[in-house]
């Protein structure tokens, strides 16, 4: 996937199997973030596809494999 910094994603959920083989560690924790809407703050491993995440101020390193960007909309103004 090629998310960049600033971009807006959704955190979906994981099956178990994934949970287990999370390449950079699944935290319980995480859990609570799962169904948020957050910006992209940083690329920490853009071969392995890892981001740290406005909504838990960068604390975890996420996997693209369970975040769903959200399209930027054009506002049309009057």
């Amino acid at each position: 996937m090629s998310l960049q910094v600033g971009d807006t994603v959704i955190i979906e959920p994981l099956v178990e199997r994934e949970i287990q083989s999370y390449i950079f560690g699944f935290n319980s924790i995480m859990n609570d973030y799962i169904g948020y809407k957050t910006k992209i703050t940083s690329i920490c491993d853009k071969r392995r596809d890892g981001y740290r995440l406005e909504c838990d101020n960068g604390q975890f390193v996420w996997s693209g494999i369970h975040l769903k960007l959200v399209p930027h909309t054009k506002m049309n103004l009057f």
